[in-house]
């Protein structure tokens, strides 16, 4: 039977940078704010129809080694942690006296685990403590992260390992394409969860991939000294 396989790996000579745009559309409407990621790369290779995610950390400095995940056919499990805690050896699971109810304690073990502690999850870049209302069905990638690999994105949280599981979502903006993000200790993640085309040229290649609406205020300005013009202001808050 033929089955598909993912790799993953680094590479030099492709980067990117943020920039935004601001719509004004109404003194009754708030601002329109558009998230553009530029990117370029000259790899050689040109990248059709991949996924992208955005970091603003430099990913290429972890000590997590390269892995292939395990592939289950016609496997069904009604927890979520069963799958994901056969996936890893260095694993400590205690569930000693639990009430109906209640779930184990998962602790991804690695040089700077701390005993008092569990791992911790994080959903779609949210981090979370229980996972137990997940549905297997509805995970996308499962991806176990510790020691250096985990403290570097997380901190002091992620010193028991961190869990980063990815779900099966569709599009909430036809127009733009879903974005995950997760808000680390020292760094960003945008996970564009549609497919995109970048030729290796070395050009930049503008993604739109988030769009959000933030409350102002308006208020015209005249300084005839110094201006002959009027500017309508726009404050925001927080």
């Amino acid at each position: 039977m033929l089955k598909n396989v993912l790799l993953n790996y680094f590479i030099d000579r492709a980067s990117w940078y943020p920039s935004y745009d601001i719509r004004f559309l109404a003194i009754n409407k708030p601002l329109t704010i558009s998230y553009k990621a530029n990117i370029s790369q000259n790899t050689g290779i040109d990248w059709k129809d991949v996924y992208v995610k955005l970091a603003t950390a430099k990913t290429n400095v972890s000590a997590q080694i390269p892995k292939l995940n395990t592939n289950y056919l016609q496997f069904s499990m009604a927890a979520v942690r069963e799958p994901i805690e056969s996936k890893l050896s260095q694993m400590q699971i205690s569930n000693n006296n639990l009430a109906p109810g209640t779930s184990s304690n998962l602790r991804i073990r690695g040089i700077n685990s701390d005993d008092s502690k569990n791992s911790i999850y994080v959903v779609d870049g949210e981090i979370q403590t229980d996972i137990s209302y997940l549905d297997t069905n509805d995970i996308a990638t499962e991806e176990i992260l510790k020691d250096a690999a985990a403290t570097s994105i997380y901190g002091s949280r992620g010193a028991n390992g961190v869990i980063v599981i990815t779900t099966k979502k569709q599009q909430d903006n036809p127009k733009l394409p879903l974005t995950i993000t997760s808000r680390n200790a020292t760094s960003n993640e945008f996970t564009v969860d549609a497919q995109q085309s970048i030729h290796a040229d070395n050009k930049l290649n503008t993604l739109t991939y988030r769009e959000t609406e933030v409350k102002a205020t308006y208020e015209y300005q005249s300084i005839p000294k110094l201006s002959k013009n009027v500017y309508l202001i726009g404050k925001i808050s927080d």
